[in-house]
């Protein structure tokens, strides 16, 4: 249970170490996800 509790702190950490970096990359890859839902859902209808 520890080393599990260890590994994920870890892999929390990692997470918001790397996203205070591409916070601008991940708005723009949201943007550019909900664009295709968009277009994807616009071509089922």
């Amino acid at each position: 249970m520890r080393l599990h509790a260890k590994a994920l702190e870890q892999i929390v950490r990692r997470y918001f170490h790397l996203r205070n970096h591409t916070v601008h990359h991940q708005l723009l890859e949201s943007i550019r996800t909900s664009e295709q839902l968009r277009k994807a859902a616009a071509k089922d209808a």
